[in-house]
């Protein structure tokens, strides 16, 4: 009876783990987690589609290969700081692709306790959002431009609407 109860969570637990590594790895969100000592221990697919490096090239390192030089080191400071209290931290991060390019993601990191109450892991899940980005900063460009018409136009300007409605 025991041998069998023992054999049926055995199997529960290898079901479980199958559909959670299926889960982590069919994740549009790329996925990195570190254990305690911030070496890198796992990433998904959509991590080395995001940031170009195989799961190879980056387990065993330090996420700071990662970094781009955009962030100063109170940045980080404020990072573990937040995540050594067990806490989530978020925000935007600008990291370096394989190619040396710079990608801007937003992140989310999550400490997972231990059995001793400490940080055992950190699990980073982060999002591309280099597009919108761009596309913000052209949008404040493009508005900063008609300002700059409008502010030092000699005459009187108006914007009508494809109905000759102003705008």
């Amino acid at each position: 009876e025991r041998l069998h109860r023992t054999q049926t969570a055995v199997a529960d637990l290898r079901k479980q783990l199958a559909w959670q590594s299926t889960a982590i790895a069919s994740s549009g969100e790329a996925l990195l987690v570190t254990g305690r000592d911030g070496r890198i221990e796992h990433v998904n697919p959509a991590f080395s589609a995001s940031l170009g490096y195989a799961p190879e090239e980056v387990v065993g390192n330090k996420p700071s290969l990662l970094k781009s030089g955009f962030h100063d080191s109170v940045f980080y400071e404020t990072m573990w700081t937040t995540l050594l209290k067990d806490q989530v931290w978020r925000g935007e991060i600008i990291n370096r692709h394989k190619d040396g390019s710079s990608i801007t993601l937003w992140m989310s990191i999550y400490p997972v306790p231990g059995s001793d109450g400490h940080p055992e892991r950190f699990v980073a899940i982060s999002s591309d959002i280099t597009a919108r980005k761009r596309l913000e900063e052209e949008v404040a460009l493009g508005n900063a431009e008609l300002e700059a018409i409008f502010d030092n136009a000699g005459g009187g300007i108006a914007l009508l609407d494809l109905w000759g409605r102003f705008i």
